[in-house]
């Protein structure tokens, strides 16, 4: 039940009827794990596995007496893998639609054209009203010289 330093565990069996106990040490703690008569190789190296070493020399005949097995610890021989970081899909952002202004050129145009027809308007109105005056008028200075020229 000797262990070697650093990488490889030497691991013993000894028989017991109607046991086999597998030593092993783990984090230098000794443990044993017992198993029945008969037991083969792959259940003694899934279960050794499952402590969290991994063995480099088995085969599948029943199991002898104080046979040595060499083992490795799992977590020197085996790196995890590192899992990457899943990158953060950037989310675009939806461009607002600018509304169109309407340009103040045509507004003022617009406002411009308006005021030109109104003052068009009022002169239109200013002419026939100076039209009926000038009328009234001219009748009148006739009629006052009609007047004045009979006396």
């Amino acid at each position: 039940m000797l262990l070697q330093r650093f990488t490889v565990f030497t691991l013993y069996i000894e028989e017991k009827a109607p046991m086999f106990l597998v030593f092993f040490k783990r984090y230098h703690s000794l443990e044993g794990l017992s198993y029945p008569v008969g037991v083969t190789w792959k259940q003694v190296t899934r279960s050794v596995c499952w402590y969290g070493l991994q063995i480099k020399q088995s085969s599948f005949a029943s199991l002898p007496n104080f046979l040595p097995i060499v083992l490795s610890p799992r977590h020197r021989t085996i790196k995890k893998k590192k899992k990457k970081k899943k990158k953060k899909k950037k989310k675009k952002k939806k461009k607002k639609k600018k509304k169109k202004k309407k340009k103040k050129i045509n507004n003022n145009y617009n406002k411009i054209n308006k005021e030109e027809e109104n003052m068009e308007k009022k002169e239109e109105g200013n002419k026939k009203q100076e039209e009926e005056e000038n009328k009234n008028n001219n009748n009148h200075h006739r009629f006052f010289w009609r007047f004045s020229s009979e006396f």
